[in-house]
């Protein structure tokens, strides 16, 4: 009977007095928010400027990247326009020295072993640089390898040459090595070059040739 009377009651429970009730929970919610921003107000303020400057500094680092992009972009194409040897060289150092982080230092560098006598250093440093595509330094090993093999230096060539490559350099890779070989053993390297996937019609016409010559 005591519980019935207690529904009762209950049900008939003024709504203003309900709506009161709302607006305190309300109230003492927002109290206790204001409390707890006082509380708090020097380590909020100290993380909303740390959060600001990091916007502004990775802002800023986002610009200058963009600059130096473009302006080694400028200073390659520059290089690229000389006819003269000695100044394109002169100006494709210059890239690899102001703007070693981006990706017309690694063209550079390709560039100047290219224009070089020696090309060893430059071919070197684009073989070892680990930020470099991995293309770059297939492209500079297989290079650097014909090199040596132009200079009669066939055991650093076979160095060079026994790690492998993407297959798209593989026809390249397989005829170098057939070019530090002989007999039996250059015709098995000219025909695993055949048999690799063809990047180059004019090398495969070459050793077609090479291999009809050998009599294989």
């Amino acid at each position: 009977m005591v519980n019935k009377h207690k529904q009762h009651d209950a049900d008939t429970l003024d709504p203003r007095f309900s709506m009161e009730m709302e607006d305190l929970k309300r109230d003492v919610q927002a109290a206790q928010f204001q409390a707890w921003l006082r509380r708090h107000q020097q380590s909020l303020t100290v993380a909303l400027v740390l959060i600001l400057l990091a916007v502004t500094a990775g802002s800023l680092w986002m610009a200058h990247l963009r600059s130096q992009k473009e302006a080694a972009a400028n200073l390659y194409y520059k290089a690229s326009a000389q006819a003269e040897t000695e100044k394109k060289q002169a100006i494709l150092n210059e890239v690899t020295q102001r703007y070693g982080d981006t990706f017309y230092a690694l063209l550079a560098r390709q560039q100047l072993a290219a224009l070089s006598d020696n090309p060893e250093p430059d071919l070197r440093a684009l073989m070892t640089d680990d930020d470099a595509p991995r293309a770059f330094r297939w492209q500079a090993r297989l290079d650097l390898a014909e090199y040596f093999i132009s200079k009669g230096k066939l055991t650093e060539a076979k160095t060079l040459l026994r790690e492998r490559t993407g297959k798209q350099y593989e026809q390249l890779r397989y005829y170098l090595l057939a070019r530090t070989a002989t007999g039996d053993e250059r015709k098995d390297w000219l025909q695993k070059s055949l048999n690799a996937e063809i990047n180059d019609e004019a090398l495969k016409k070459r050793i077609e040739k090479e291999l009809g010559g050998s009599g294989a």
